[in-house]
């Protein structure tokens, strides 16, 4: 599965879609990562090291929250 992808839903008490999806780029990419690997697990560990690996731990800990 390759290409574009939105998260879209309903404003509360309407029937108009709004644009969901996350504006921030490693939102983008978490969010990818988790829909495109809908078949396995991906544990916390393995999200760090390939989201924020030039991070320290700590620090990639903290944005994985």
């Amino acid at each position: 599965m390759h290409g574009q992808f939105a998260l879209v839903g309903y404003e509360k008490g309407s029937r108009t879609t709004i644009n969901l999806t996350p504006t921030g780029q490693k939102q983008r990419g978490l969010l990818a990562l988790l829909a495109y690997s809908s078949n396995r697990t991906l544990s916390r560990h393995w999200l760090r090291q390939h989201l924020w690996s030039d991070r320290g731990n700590e620090q990639a800990q903290a944005s994985l929250r």
